[in-house]
């Protein structure tokens, strides 16, 4: 990977803020669940970083536990913040079952890329362990091109972007594994979840949104199963 400068140490978080991208994120989550009638109870970002949709939605629910999941600490987050429904706990990797075991709503916002391949299915799992049996799973990620070509690009543009903008936020020993819709569509399904809407929402909630394209998935619990993991393109 090449060394950038970490000039900007909170780039994305400021991008973020002034675009308002974290905040139509809970605002489509909101107006999506509320079509699907569920009131979520206890509601989990999982790799919530600093927290700012984790927020969000504690101020969007305010009757619900909200809890802001992370295997970096950012407790210090949570500190004079307004919601009095808002945690952070620290998690070791997909241990996330130990913790919480009947979520309603749980967010994996732009995390599934930095999981390694061979590690896909224990966080998927995990998180299958985690959700309630009429619960949500949200899942946002970058879509890679279908065209080989756009596709290497954007590979390289993400991965040189994201440790750029993420270093002082994220452990850069994480992996940059970005993904083709129907290989995550394949994850997903593979280990136990039915996708009941998946909305392409081109840049709408990233940082520099020319980029790629962006889809949400929205899953509930269907069977889980036992196939062998499958190698990306």
């Amino acid at each position: 990977m090449i060394d950038i400068p970490n000039i900007f140490p909170d780039l994305k978080h400021v991008v973020q803020e002034l675009q308002g991208g974290r905040l139509r994120l809970a605002q489509d989550v909101q107006n999506q669940l509320h079509k699907f009638g569920l009131d979520p109870s206890v509601i989990v970002d999982l790799g919530c970083g600093p927290m700012t949709t984790t927020e969000l939605l504690a101020g969007g629910y305010p009757n619900a536990r909200v809890i802001g999941c992370d295997i970096k600490d950012h407790k210090s987050s949570v500190i004079d913040r307004m919601f009095p429904n808002l945690d952070f706990s620290l998690v070791e990797p997909f241990s996330l079952f130990k913790k919480i075991s009947k979520a309603d709503l749980i967010l994996l916002v732009g995390v599934i890329h930095h999981v390694k391949p061979e590690e896909e299915d224990l966080l998927l799992r995990d998180v299958y362990s985690s959700l309630s049996d009429d619960g949500i799973l949200v899942v946002h990620e970058h879509i890679l091109s279908t065209n080989l070509i756009r596709r290497k690009l954007e590979r390289f543009l993400l991965s040189c972007v994201e440790f750029g903008i993420n270093r002082a936020t994220e452990d850069m020993s994480c992996s940059y594994n970005f993904f083709m819709k129907d290989i995550l569509i394949d994850a997903l399904e593979r280990n136990g979840f039915k996708i009941v809407e998946a909305v392409d929402v081109g840049g709408r909630y990233t940082t520099l949104p020319f980029l790629n394209d962006h889809t949400l998935f929205y899953c509930k619990k269907g069977t889980r199963l036992e196939e062998p993991a499958i190698e990306k393109v």
